[in-house]
């Protein structure tokens, strides 16, 4: 008869099969945004720093709720609670394509920025109880790639879908149904390890001791410094490209073309950076370096053309995923467990403050001054914050 230790180990990889299409997910619905700007720009009437509004509300819910749904994930069974999420995702994402007006369309992405907000504490979890300490940075590189194929479709396939449906609404309701199907196979599919739920292991402590116990840990606050300047990086651009791209006289089609290179080099970032990590360590000298040149991407980005703006375009995606896969693997390798979910939720909420405010700021330096320079500038400058923050 097979063991519980030799079963674990196949379906441990379905499990991170399941990590994946989350994550996909959760990139899917975020970035999907991004191509359909000026379409909603023209259609309800609103500006740079409007359409960027309904970018930041959707990043604000989802960063606050990641604190409650870690502290839920550290406390119960995580099949069920991301079941739950799962659904609440596809169901809020369905009505968001069928919104009446500017308002309504806000109302909709801070619904469905509550339901993305289960994904990220999640996925730690998922790998900590599955995966053995010297698998877990090759395994969140693993799974952070289903973000960079699901940035991919949401800035690359999004204006294909569009041309083909004749509406950013139908695209969104076949990313709503996908996201519904996602969350049968995971009602379906996911387990707790060895037939244990995953909180088996934790102590009786309160979801409050746990959030007291994780904001007085020093590594939180360091690792959460490079979360913030990665993430701010990485959205901004995945959230501005397409326009800054048209501006340079792409068409909307071949800006789908470029614009799948950022995406692309997050998707060779993880399983490099993370199998590196594994195998090398010196994680703060990967993450400054990484950090380090992000920002002059950034910059290159708005300055550059042709070959040297497509490396910049792949590099901007390729260093700060790399920075935030060490962010997320160092969490599932804590020695205490029973907070993983806690630390990831605090960690990841405190660290999309940037992308909460930047949207605004850059889409209103859009409306004054009639260039994104000065955004990508301030963007450029925040992403080099990561040569001062000190060792993780």
């Amino acid at each position: 008869m097979e063991s519980l230790e030799g079963s674990k180990f196949r379906y441990r990889w379905i499990m991170l099969a399941l990590a994946f299409f989350a994550a996909f997910t959760l990139h899917v619905m975020v970035f999907s945004y991004s191509p359909v700007i000026a379409w909603v720009m023209s259609e309800m009437g609103v500006t740079y720093a409007q359409a960027g509004f309904v970018f930041s509300t959707l990043v604000l819910t989802l960063s606050v709720s990641r604190v409650g749904w870690g502290l839920l994930f550290d406390h119960f069974q995580l099949k069920r609670v991301m079941g739950f999420a799962m659904v609440l995702i596809g169901f809020s994402s369905l009505l968001r394509s069928f919104v009446a007006n500017y308002v309504m369309l806000v109302l909709l992405q801070m619904i469905l920025g509550v339901a993305l907000g289960s994904i990220l504490p999640c996925l730690p979890k998922l790998v900590a109880a599955w995966f053995p300490r010297e698998e877990e940075g090759f395994a969140t590189g693993l799974y952070l790639t289903g973000t960079a194929i699901g940035d991919i479709t949401g800035l690359a396939l999004t204006p294909w879908l569009m041309a083909w449906t004749g509406s950013w609404r139908a695209t969104f309701i076949i990313y709503s149904v996908w996201a519904l199907f996602l969350a049968a196979v995971w009602w379906i599919a996911a387990r707790e390890p060895s037939g244990e739920p995953l909180n088996k292991v934790h102590s009786e402590a309160s979801m409050t001791k746990n959030l007291v116990d994780v904001l007085k840990m020093k590594e939180i606050w360091i690792l959460t410094g490079f979360f913030i300047c990665a993430a701010v990086c990485y959205d901004m651009i995945s959230l501005w490209l397409p326009n800054i791209l048209q501006l340079k006289g792409m068409s909307p089609t071949m800006v789908g073309l470029f614009v799948s290179l950022l995406p692309l080099g997050s998707l060779v970032s993880g399983p490099i950076v993370g199998g590196l990590s594994d195998r090398f360590g010196s994680r703060r000298l990967i993450m400054i370096v990484l950090g380090a040149a992000s920002g002059l991407m950034v910059l290159l980005i708005m300055l550059s053309t042709d070959i040297l703006l497509y490396a910049a375009i792949f590099l901007v995606g390729f260093c700060p995923n790399g920075v935030l896969t060490l962010t997320l693997a160092i969490p599932a390798g804590f020695k205490d467990r029973t907070l993983t979910a806690s630390a990831v939720g605090v960690m990841s909420s405190i660290g999309n403050v940037g992308s909460i405010v930047m949207p605004v700021v850059i889409g209103y330096i859009k409306d004054v001054t009639g260039s994104f320079m000065l955004g990508l500038v301030l963007l450029a400058l925040m992403a080099e914050g990561m040569l001062i923050i000190r060792d993780v």
